[in-house]
């Protein structure tokens, strides 16, 4: 599969670039082109299939890179993975000055947070969970020093003039571009269509389901006509969508809470028992990737109720934390 290309308004294309092995199917690479510099928003894996079609698109637009910046939502690498393949050493490689650290550190960083994650989730999810296993991990590299922005900046490029908007949640400095004159939205993956984008909790201390949440409002309340996601359709409904976000996410709260016992448990153990939309009947048949997934989703919502004092949580001698009816 190589990319699709799709002219969404003047100046403006969609590049759909295929994730191998993934549910997600693709990433939406966007493309805005000005008279002196163009913006090129994310890009995807560091693999094969990927870069060919990465490629392709670039002939085919005929996109002169030398006068092409790239702009990054956040930090996974579905869409990092191929920033260093497609920078110029003229290229302006820009993200959110939240995320700054981890780009700029980012081997320490990256290996830090998914060793504090396993840490907390204790010995069951070590011994199930592979690192190597996972798609997005397989790819991962960085190369390209970064410019950061802060929320409020704006980017401008030919006719759009992009506000930066902070929209931490999905990652912590998830960053989406907003053009106020054109009623648009590129969301990156805080809003997606038919899919809930995953909000995963990496160590406590962190309520980042309440930070999604207020995220959300946050982009609601905007004039806004058109989003661009970073996978599957463009929506044109984004006061529905934040509303069927909100209310998935309060479900999933108290499916989250009526697994919760007097005996603790670690988030790992209870995410088995909560309903999950993968085409496979049981826990075990889980891809390795989605097990990591559905475990920081549910340490996510299990954190959120202990923020609101329904559920309370305690950490054994190994650091993994439990969680308890009070």
């Amino acid at each position: 599969m190589l990319s699709l290309i799709k002219l969404i308004k003047k100046d403006l294309y969609r590049i759909q670039i295929p994730l191998p092995d993934t549910p997600l199917k693709a990433t939406n690479n966007y493309l805005i082109l000005g008279k002196e510099r163009n913006l090129w928003i994310d890009t995807a894996f560091n693999c094969q299939v990927s870069k060919d079609a990465m490629d392709q698109a670039i002939q085919e637009l005929k996109v002169d890179m030398e006068r092409t910046d790239i702009f990054i939502t956040h930090k996974h690498f579905d869409h990092t993975g191929l920033v260093y393949h497609i920078a110029s050493p003229q290229s302006r490689i820009y993200c959110s000055d939240v995320e700054g650290e981890y780009f700029t550190n980012f081997n320490k960083a990256s290996n830090m947070e998914l060793h504090h994650f396993l840490k907390y989730q204790g010995k069951e999810i070590l011994e199930d969970i592979q690192r190597d296993q996972q798609p997005a991990m397989k790819f991962e590299r960085i190369d390209n020093e970064f410019h950061f922005l802060s929320d409020g900046d704006v980017l401008r490029v030919g006719n759009y003039h992009l506000k930066c908007l902070l929209t931490p949640g999905h990652t912590q400095g998830h960053m989406c571009l907003y053009d106020e004159d054109k009623k648009m939205l590129f969301s990156g993956d805080h809003i997606l269509g038919n899919i809930t984008p995953n909000i995963t909790l990496w160590k406590p201390q962190e309520n980042v389901l309440e930070d999604y949440m207020n995220s959300l409002l946050k982009v609601k309340n905007l004039d806004i006509e058109m989003v661009l996601p970073g996978h599957r359709a463009i929506l044109t409904n984004i006061h529905e969508r934040v509303d069927e976000i909100i209310a998935h996410h309060e479900w999933r709260l108290k499916e989250a809470y009526s697994h919760v016992t007097d005996v603790p448990q670690t988030a790992y153990r209870i995410a088995q028992a909560l309903t999950w939309d993968l085409n496979v009947r049981k826990w075990e048949e889980f891809p390795r990737a989605q097990k990591t997934f559905a475990t920081g989703e549910t340490f996510s919502h299990l954190y959120y109720l202990v923020r609101q004092g329904r559920i309370k949580y305690k950490m054994d001698e190994n650091n993994t934390v439990l969680f308890y009816r009070n």
